[in-house]
Formats: C-alpha cells, structure tokens, sequence
C-alpha cells in the first residue's frame, strides 16, 4: 500500500459548475446558505469571471504592541481585522453590470433579460456572493466540493476596463467584506461532489411533482 504525496491537497479555482460565481443583491436573500449543498435562492445570478480568479485578502490588522520603557511589549498588539474579495468580472450581463456600475444604473430588456443601457454615478449596494469550487482526493481526482458564502460583500474599488480587439472586456471589482450576523466575514463549507449530485436530483425530482 502507498501514501500519496499530495493526500489532502486541492485544485483551487476549479468551477463546480456553471454557477461557480454567483451573486444576489442582499436585500433579495432571505436565507444566506450554510452547507455546501443547500439550493440557492432564485434571486442568484451566475457572472462568469476571467481565468485569474477570485482573490481573498484576509487581514488581521494588528498593530504596534503596547511597549514599557525598556522596550518589552506588556500587552499583545490591537486589531482591526478586516477582509476583501477581487474578482475580474468578464460577464456583460445585467448581474455582471450592476456588480460594477451599482443596480439601479443598469436597464435590461424585460423578455430577454440582455442588459440596454448602463452608466456610472459611483453607486453602490451590499451582495451575497456564493462560490462553488471542486476539490481534488489524493489521486488528483475531484471529489469534495466546497462553497465559499461571503455575506455581506460591498464594491469599494473599480479596475480600469479597456476594449481591445484581442481581449475580452473585463470589470474588475474589490469588494469589501463585512461581518455578518456569526461575526465572520466569510464561510467555506465541504461535501463529497457526490451529495451535490444527490442534492440537484432530489430538486429536479420534486420540481416534477
């Protein structure tokens, strides 16, 4: 019997799904998910993101440590933890849009959803943004999926955006994190891919009844 060298080691920024990067304004949620399996809410949108990913910067926010007159620290450094998520949006679509230029400032044709005006006024509003990743067992293989919930998610930068011939048009966002009601700026839970599989076909079933 051999041990894998890589046993416990995952492929980060693997889409699950299309539904890999999902967002909903969080005035429109009514239950944030708190499993890897549970069925979104209708109010979530797919946007589809470029190649580089999502980024989390965590932060602990520590300070200088509180020091007597010979120099030793007496009292462990203060923080201010905080948190934010980058993600370079490569959708044109209505949810893609209003990520960037705020919800209110995007029109979209009412049958087909595609969006028909947009505009910049530097508004913003609060997210749930949920990502769905596959995680590989220790032959490589996927096997455990794991859904990042980030609660409570607000733009506070803008990338510039250029139009090229050669590549597509990519809105780059940083959200700032926020702490929701655990405290916690974001959530990661893991299952086995295949209890999703199970989860998707109990809903497809009672969706038939």
């Amino acid at each position: 019997m051999t041990t894998a060298k890589n046993a416990g080691l995952a492929t980060y920024g693997r889409p699950a799904d299309t539904e890999y990067f999902s967002v909903a304004l969080a005035s429109d949620v009514t239950s944030i998910p708190t499993s890897a399996t549970d069925e979104l809410e209708e109010c979530f949108e797919w946007v589809k993101i470029s190649s580089d990913g999502l980024t989390e910067k965590p932060d602990l926010g520590k300070g200088d440590p509180l020091k007597d007159w010979t120099g030793k620290s007496q009292i462990d450094s203060p923080s201010n933890p905080s948190a934010q998520l980058t993600a370079p949006i490569l959708s044109q679509t209505r949810a893609g849009l209003q990520l960037f230029y705020g919800a209110d400032n995007v029109e979209a044709d009412e049958t087909t959803g595609k969006p028909t005006s947009w505009g910049f006024d530097g508004s913003t509003d609060e997210y749930v943004i949920v990502t769905d990743e596959l995680w590989n067992d220790e032959n490589g293989k996927p096997a455990d999926l794991v859904r990042t919930v980030y609660p409570r998610a607000v733009p506070q930068e803008l990338g510039d955006v250029s139009h090229t011939r050669e590549d597509g048009i990519v809105r780059e966002v940083t959200f700032d994190l926020l702490a929701g009601e655990d405290g916690r700026y974001y959530n990661s839970y893991r299952a086995s891919s295949a209890s999703k599989a199970r989860s998707k076909a109990k809903a497809a079933k009672a969706a038939k009844q």
